[in-house]
């Protein structure tokens, strides 16, 4: 998390202030409102039946100028999507590279570390979808459906 100046979570919106060379600036007080952050929870299904989908790429874009706000994935063993210290205010929520995937460990030689690796198999890819999400609580349960037929490729590595 980044805190500027002014106490503003965003360079943007900061207090520039100048110093010089062995300059210290005293009384800059750090206000973290943490009553102002908050979680937002949710899962990828496919539009056309809402099934689970196991894979994917979701990004929270400030609506304003569409920066990063925040990211997570959808991987093996996921039942979904956490953002965490989300602050209050309007966003954009993208995702990318959605797909029911496969995944298969793979063991590396004797005394590896680690001693397996995850082969990732893209067995249907999903559209790229955008929707504006204004976040004032704690969100739990969103549920972004991802439309059929995408050419994107899976970003997908072994790991």
């Amino acid at each position: 998390m980044s805190i500027y100046s002014g106490g503003k979570m965003r360079a943007k919106e900061a207090a520039p202030f100048a110093l010089g060379a062995g300059e210290e600036r005293r009384g800059e007080d750090i206000e973290i409102p943490a009553s102002k952050f908050h979680t937002v929870r949710g899962r990828i299904v496919a539009a056309h039946d809402g099934h689970l989908v196991n894979g994917g790429s979701i990004s929270l874009l400030y609506a304003d100028d569409k920066s990063d706000a925040a990211s997570a994935s959808v991987e093996k063993g996921d039942e979904g999507f956490t953002l965490h210290l989300i602050r209050e205010g309007n966003y954009i929520l993208r995702v990318n590279y959605a797909a029911d995937n496969d995944y298969e460990e793979i063991s590396n030689p004797p005394n590896s570390t680690p001693p397996t690796w995850t082969e990732i198999r893209a067995l249907h890819y999903y559209g790229r979808v955008e929707f504006p999400l204004h976040v004032d609580h704690d969100l739990s349960g969103v549920a972004v459906a991802v439309p059929e037929n995408s050419t994107q490729p899976n970003p997908g590595t072994p790991k």
